[in-house]
């Protein structure tokens, strides 16, 4: 409570001056289909067409234009893709222009009406905002499959995002955030609901700290019409001609949204099961040495053989909101989703070793047949409340209340058999046995109290205060089979744990426009107190862990925050943005839980692990040369204390030991393209790369790292209109090696085709066949060592490939019934002037 009571009174402390002033505000909807224009320019000139002041639309298409004086002038209102509307305006008093309507810019060539093509990217003074429809090949999968369009964004064979080579990120769907993680979230949300997405690479002081790699807020469709919408869809698809391969993949969603008078209801409801053959290989090398420490060889695993997955996720939602006036209301809205990844892996190891002349010992020869099936299961509900209200004076309250709770768990089989290399098939005699199933609930309750309100002409200031709090406990069954008795016995390592992270968090945030600059500075204070109790440390000693019960982080850390955007005219901008930010580790590297996921290695966490901290720095050049755009942002990424995936030899059992560590620092400083070309009426290309040079600096159990690589990356989206009704999509991503704590990520490209149709007799029907990894090159490879602190020689080697086989064809059907492009509201100073 003293940390709460001392934040709000440092944050508070700000003396608001008011003046009485004039304000023109008013709402951007699109005439055709009655949704929000966000971004737009609104500009105010006077009678001499100089600019007295302009501002551009937010994300819901509102605008305001604060401390204007009595006069005549004229209003521009502007945005790519829309007939500029220009009127000339009286101002004597607070003038509210309510709805006003742009219409879209369409023109007639050869009998066929062509709309203007809409940006796939735009930037704003923080982001930048993706247009989610141009990126038809993901439009059947999730919110995971959506985001590996982008250009910043790379995904890996288990689903870890990652921005601009890093992972640890915040995820917000419709600006709220939320404690899942982030992968496990993002693989909930249909691709097909998302309406765009924005990175914010440089984020606030007004968002959570969390994050080394910023926040992605994703925005799931949401209607503002009056009346009732409906959306379904259903598809289906697979790899038939593959041998061996599950034969069908499938899916389908439904959503409604009902809006009346001053009550809207939404609901929906998506289901995905998507099912990938697939192989891995890999063989791993371990340093034998004797009693002295000497090298006396190298012990070999190699691996191979089928690897299929199952990946299946079904979610539902409700919501409802009701207007008490047009400046007051209340949402309430409920999400529960369900997600299970499961995989099998059938490998055959063939084990020997190795003398110093690279010779095979005889005698050392075996092969184990190490069928091992694991599943990762959860089930997630989400409750929010949010309360809006805007004063008389324009100053603006938001209160809002998040619960979550989660059910997480694991679910593993393994177990070593003899192999008869003679008849190419695994005998019934049983070596090991195990089982490892773990339970993990997760609740947490977050608040937020944010407040504005326009302090003079074009200055606004705000804050807020945002406690939250997450319990978290974990229990891990580790058990083995009695060969002897056929009992199933506790193994030692056997595990619980409960984590309790309480965040007490406020902020101020001053934003100001100066002629062409835009300005946005912020500081934002978090107070962590955080406790994790363990109930054994048996396997402490085996990663180096002091052996105690409870491990506390209580720390006050500041993270300012500064955003610049410089408009030199309409077609050119320059955009600085600077901020300071924190990443927790996730429970899931804490947990100190033994996992033998294969044969050769080991999995657990350290609950001694530090919040990494992180500097980042970027800035934009953002050029429109007609109908083209491009943007070119230098961005550095410096993280402090940072965290790495590891592994060291367990000389007792000859396998390695994966675990996570702080162990030194990394930085990536480069460059990122994102553009946009209407190449013809009816072709538009999307390309966007980064390349940048990324080094590790640091030390892991006494061995020191310095790495570095140039890494890079390409991804582009062409979007061809062949005919009035149908459309060719094609993608392409490209990711560089790069280098690892301690080895190398291998390059990867996958590219993928679809085809829409949209009949012109049935136009609320669309029609979309895709083809996934048309080149069967769906393939990463990467490769770990370990050096030894004192003679710098291998420990260890392991090289690892995973194959995922394609082409994957899809088929999907969709409808959409909209409601009448019908606002909702009485006649305004808008319909009166305009």
């Amino acid at each position: 409570m003293k940390q709460i009571l001392s934040i709000i009174l440092i944050l508070v402390n700000v003396s608001f001056l008011s003046a009485q002033s004039f304000q023109i505000s008013g709402q951007l909807i699109d005439k055709d289909n009655s949704e929000s224009i966000p971004y737009a320019s609104v500009k105010l000139l006077d009678a001499n067409q100089e600019i007295i002041t302009f501002t551009s639309s937010d994300f819901e298409g509102n605008f305001e234009m604060n401390k204007v004086k009595k006069g005549e002038y004229n209003i521009e209102i502007s945005f790519v893709g829309y007939h500029s509307l220009h009127k000339s305006i009286s101002l004597s008093d607070h003038l509210n222009l309510g709805t006003v309507y742009l219409n879209p810019n369409v023109q007639q060539l050869d009998e066929i009406v062509v709309k203007d093509l809409k940006e796939t990217v735009s930037t704003k003074i923080d982001r930048k905002v993706y247009d989610a429809s141009d990126f038809e090949t993901a439009r059947s999968g999730t919110a995971t499959d959506m985001l590996n369009k982008l250009p910043q964004i790379s995904v890996s064979p288990e689903g870890d995002v990652s921005v601009r080579g890093t992972q640890g990120f915040m995820v917000y769907v419709n600006g709220k955030p939320t404690q899942i993680d982030p992968s496990t979230l993002l693989s909930q949300i249909s691709a097909g609901s998302i309406e765009n997405i924005e990175v914010i690479t440089v984020p606030s002081a007004k968002y959570d700290a969390q994050g080394k790699a910023g926040i992605i807020n994703i925005t799931v469709n949401k209607s503002e019409l009056e009346g009732t919408s409906i959306s379904a869809g259903g598809m289906l698809g697979g790899s038939p001609w593959r041998d061996g391969a599950e034969p069908v993949r499938g899916g389908g969603n439904f959503n409604i949204t009902h809006q009346k008078d001053k009550w809207t209801f939404n609901a929906g409801a998506n289901y995905l099961s998507r099912n990938v053959d697939g192989r891995r290989e890999g063989d791993s090398e371990i340093t034998q040495r004797d009693s002295d420490g000497n090298r006396t060889g190298t012990y070999h695993m190699d691996a191979a053989g089928d690897r299929p997955e199952w990946h299946v996720n079904y979610s539902a939602n409700a919501g409802v909101g009701y207007d008490f006036n047009e400046n007051t209301s209340l949402k309430a809205s409920y999400f529960y989703g369900h997600k299970s990844n499961k995989r099998t892996a059938n490998y055959v190891y063939h084990n020997y070793y190795k003398d110093l002349d690279g010779q095979m010992i005889d005698g050392s020869e075996e092969y184990i047949y190490n069928p091992n099936t694991h599943n990762r299961f959860g089930d997630f509900h989400t409750a929010n409340l949010d309360f809006f209200h805007q004063f008389e004076n324009k100053s603006k309250l938001n209160l809002g209340l998040v619960y979550e709770h989660s059910i997480l768990g694991d679910d593993l089989d393994n177990k070593n058999q003899v192999y008869n290399k003679g008849t190419e098939s695994p005998e019934e005699t049983i070596l090991t046995h195990y089982t490892q199933v773990t339970d993990q609930p997760l609740h947490a309750i977050r608040f937020s109290l944010d407040y504005e309100k326009p302090i003079s002409d074009n200055q606004t200031v705000s804050f807020g205060v945002q406690p939250q709090f997450l319990t978290q406990t974990g229990n891990y069954n580790y058990d083995t089979l009695n060969l002897n008795n056929g009992d199933w016995e506790q193994h030692p390592y056997s595990n619980s744990y409960e984590l309790k992270r309480n965040i007490y968090a406020g902020y101020v945030d001053y934003g100001a426009r100066f002629g062409k600059l835009n300005l946005k500075a912020g500081l934002r204070l978090e107070y962590t107190d955080q406790v994790m109790t363990v109930g054994n440390y048996a396997v402490f000693p085996i990663i180096d862990v002091p052996e105690q019960d409870e491990f506390v982080v209580q720390q006050l850390n500041a993270f300012p925050s500064l955003n610049l955007d410089y408009e030199f005219n309409e077609n050119n901008r320059l955009i600085f943005g600077a901020s300071r930010r924190i990443n927790r580790p996730p429970t899931k590297n804490m947990a100190p839980f033994l996992y033998r996921r294969h044969f050769e290695v080991y999995e657990v966490g350290d609950p001694t692990l530090q919040p990494e901290f992180v500097n980042l720095a970027e800035v934009t050049f953002d050029k429109k040369i007609g109908n083209q755009n491009i943007s070119l942002t230098a961005f550095y990424r410096g993280v402090e204390n940072a965290v790495f995936r590891v592994n060291v030899v367990n000389e007792g059992e000859n396998v390695l030991m994966r675990s996570y560590t702080n162990a030194g620092d990394d930085q990536s400083l480069g460059l990122e393209l994102n553009s946009n070309f209407n190449i013809a009426k009816r072709v538009k290309l999307f390309m966007g790369g980064s390349l940048y040079h990324y080094a590790i600096n640091g030390s892991i159990y006494g061995q020191t790292i310095d790495q570095s690589s140039l890494n890079w990356s390409w991804k582009s989206t062409l979007n061809t209109e062949l005919t009035k009704t149908l459309s060719f999509v094609f993608d392409i991503d490209v990711q560089s090696a790069t280098v690892t704590a301690q080895g190398q990520n291998d390059l990867f490209y996958m590219s993928n085709i679809a085809l829409v149709y949209k009949p012109t007799s049935m136009p609320d029907w669309t029609f979309t066949g895709r083809a996934n990894d048309i080149f069967q090159s769906n393939i990463k490879g990467l490769d770990t060592t370990g050096k030894d602190r004192n003679s710098n020689e291998n420990t260890f080697y392991q090289r690892t490939t995973y194959y995922r086989y394609g082409p994957i064809v899809e088929f999907s059907v969709n409808y959409t019934m909209n409601a009448k492009p019908k606002k909702k509201g009485k006649k305004t100073e808008f319909d009166k002037q305009f």
